[in-house]
Order: C-alpha cells, then structure tokens, then sequence
C-alpha cells in the first residue's frame, strides 16, 4: 500500500520556529521513497518553494493565497491577464496602500515600505509598477474611499475575491480568477494519485471539508476539541515533537 499525505502546514507539518527537525526530515524522505506528501496551505507559493528547496524534499504544493500548486512536478495556476490588474494600478494608484503577488518563479510587490519585509516573502521578489505577467492571485490594500467602485469593477469583469481584512480607513483584499480551496487540494490529488490511499492531517477544525474526503483522518495532539471528535488518528506528540511523523511511522512502518 502506498499513500499520498495532504497536510497542513503550520502547526502541523512543522514546529512552531517554521522548521523540521532531524527526526521528521529523515522519516519524510524515507516516505517520499514509495509515497507522495502535499503541502496545502494558505502560505505563499514562494515561501512554500523556498522551503522544499531549504530542505531539499520532493513535495507537492498547494498555496490557497497564490492560487498556485505544483503537483507532480506540473505548475498549475488560473491566471488573472496583466492588463487587467495593471489597468487596477493606474485607475486606482492615489487609493492603494500596497499589492502582492506572485507567479511561480518570482513575487511583486506594489508600493513597497519597508514594514512590509515581514509579511511579504523577500524570495526572488520585484518592486513593480506594473506587472510584467499574467498572474493567479493579487492580495491588495485599498483605501475605503474607493471600495465601492473597485468591487463593482471586479464584479464586472468576474473576478472572485474575499475580503482578508478591514477597518475604517481600508479594506484588505484577495482577488483571484478562480476560486481554490483545500478540498480543491484532496479532488487534485485524487486525480493525479488515483493508485494511492490518500491520508488528511491538520491542526485545524477549519481544515475538516480537506481531511473529511481523504481515506485516513489526522489530527494533531495540539488540534482544536472539535477536530479530535471528528477524525481516525490523534497523534502521540504535538508539531514541535514531529507528532506527524511519528504516527505515519506507526501506519507505514518506516523507521
């Protein structure tokens, strides 16, 4: 039996400092001999990759907030047409606060400050005024003063968003061309992966529509009550104890 793993992230896959110790690193590339492991997660595509790269492991990504997965090696992505949001950058310059994106290779940032190093990803990243390409996702922050007009002209041109954050002065938004989500995840893996039994493991309740459709459902010792009551494994250990790893080995035998 060979499995494909779709995991959280944070909480979950890595301990609270964003790392893996010697213990989960070495069960996951003994894992990945036989098996596959996806990363779902709302985190940045380039964080993501910086981190498969830093850790030098062959694995899937999903990222919710880029509208950008790689899966078996194949970047997927629905891409939003520059002009389109370089014509948001003119119309509405004096409203914007700042923009991010990404596409697979580098990120961008749109009216750059320096307190933004610590939200945004500094990984192959480009002070922009105008996009150079096509893109699947733009989180924006723009000024109250114009929201009315700019969420008709995304409704008019049929772009999705969801509203990430407000306040009285600005709201905070994540527009993509097609919506994702992390059951998307769980129909993709099945797809690519129609051989192997897939196993969902998070820390959150939130994530319970990805891991309900997998064939074997964890959670994490440090989850939410709620999760715990509705899935097959709990495991041993929390994330800063490669709790993880150290159930899938009690499953696969491994180590």
């Amino acid at each position: 039996m060979s499995y494909a793993l779709l995991s959280d992230f944070d909480g979950t896959f890595v301990n609270d400092r964003m790392e893996l110790d010697s213990y989960s690193l070495s069960f996951i590339n003994e894992f990945l001999k036989e098996n596959k492991i996806c990363i779902v997660s709302t985190t940045s595509y380039s964080f993501l990759n910086d981190f498969t790269k830093r850790y030098n492991i062959n694995c899937d990504i999903y990222s919710l907030s880029s509208g950008i997965a790689r899966i078996n090696d194949n970047v997927i992505m629905s891409l939003i047409p520059k002009k389109v949001i370089n014509n948001f950058f003119t119309k509405y310059n004096d409203y914007i606060y700042t923009a991010y994106s990404e596409s697979d290779k580098e990120s961008y940032i749109f009216h750059y400050h320096e307190r933004l190093d610590l939200i945004y990803p500094k990984v192959n990243r480009k002070i922009i005024e105008e996009l150079p390409c096509d893109i699947p996702s733009l989180t924006i922050a723009i000024s109250k003063n114009k929201i009315t007009s700019f969420y008709e002209d995304l409704e008019n041109l049929e772009l999705n968003y969801r509203i990430l954050a407000s306040d009285k002065n600005r709201d905070i938004i994540n527009i993509y061309k097609s919506a994702v989500s992390k059951l998307d995840a769980v129909y993709l893996i099945k797809s690519e992966y129609p051989d192997k039994k897939i196993i969902g493991a998070t820390d959150s309740y939130y994530d319970f529509d990805m891991i309900s459709n997998c064939e074997i459902k964890i959670a994490m010792l440090n989850s939410d009550d709620e999760l715990k009551q509705n899935v097959d494994i709990i495991t041993d250990y929390d994330n800063n104890n490669s709790g993880l790893f150290r159930k899938l080995n009690d499953i696969c035998h491994l180590k």
